[in-house]
């Protein structure tokens, strides 16, 4: 007879909620999210899952709030976001050695990126603040892209 359900069995469960394979179709970068009693939070982790079975999965990042891991698409690099230090941020870290280092100091922080085609460029999606008195004007009127909607997405 198998034991019944109790309810310190939910800090067992685990769930991994993104999942991104690197360009060259042998790893997986995931987010690996459970929940913690000690914070009663959720936390989250990015692991690395090798496709061809030869290793087990292994933990990347060790921070509380890390996710969206995102493969840049020319190099050996991982992106996340994550909240150590505050706000989300967008991280990186090399493969092949390394710690995690900052990319962005975003005052609102990131809500989501990702990598330009060429590698080159991360693009960002965050709120930012706005001037009440300024309420539907962006640029001064001098501007040649004066004609653009206020709320038109813009390169900060």
């Amino acid at each position: 007879m198998s034991k019944a359900f109790e309810p310190d069995d939910l800090y067992l469960y685990q769930d991994i909620t993104d999942l991104q394979c690197r360009f060259q179709g042998d790893l997986a970068g995931c987010e690996l999210s459970s929940p913690d009693r000690d914070t009663d939070s959720n936390q989250s982790s990015i692991w690395l899952i090798y496709l061809d079975g030869g290793r087990p999965p292994q933990q990347l990042t060790f921070g509380s709030s890390d996710s969206s891991p995102r493969w840049c698409p020319t190099d050996n690099v991982l992106a996340f976001l994550s909240s150590r230090g505050g706000s989300r941020q967008i991280y990186s870290i090399r493969l092949d050695g390394g710690e995690a280092k900052r990319v962005t100091d975003l005052p609102s922080g990131a809500m989501s990126f990702g990598w330009s085609p060429d590698g080159k460029k991360l693009f960002a999606l965050c709120t930012i603040s706005a001037d009440p008195e300024k309420r539907g004007h962006t640029r001064d009127d001098s501007d040649e892209d004066a004609s653009r909607p206020a709320d038109a997405p813009r390169l900060v």
